[in-house]
């Protein structure tokens, strides 16, 4: 009575994945135009700035916070 998986596995066909995920994947295999090799470098170069790129954009975000506390520091001491 039970069926046996194999059995069953046999009869249907794999699903296949739709949606986003699948339009995008299309859309980046037809993009490729086989200059694999030029956008490897670039994303290597990319990744091994971003660490240099986010610190520096870090440092530009907290500088000014910094400044603005220290100014507030020396009024507070003058008083």
């Amino acid at each position: 009575m039970v069926r046996k998986k194999t059995e069953k596995n046999k009869d249907t066909e794999p699903k296949k994945p739709c949606g986003r995920k699948q339009q995008t994947h299309q859309a980046n295999q037809m993009a490729s135009d086989g200059s694999t090799e030029t956008s490897d470098q670039r994303k290597d170069l990319f990744n091994s700035m971003m660490p240099m790129i986010m610190m520096i954009m870090m440092m530009a975000i907290i500088a000014p916070m910094l400044k603005r506390t220290a100014q507030n520091d020396e009024g507070l001491k003058g008083q």
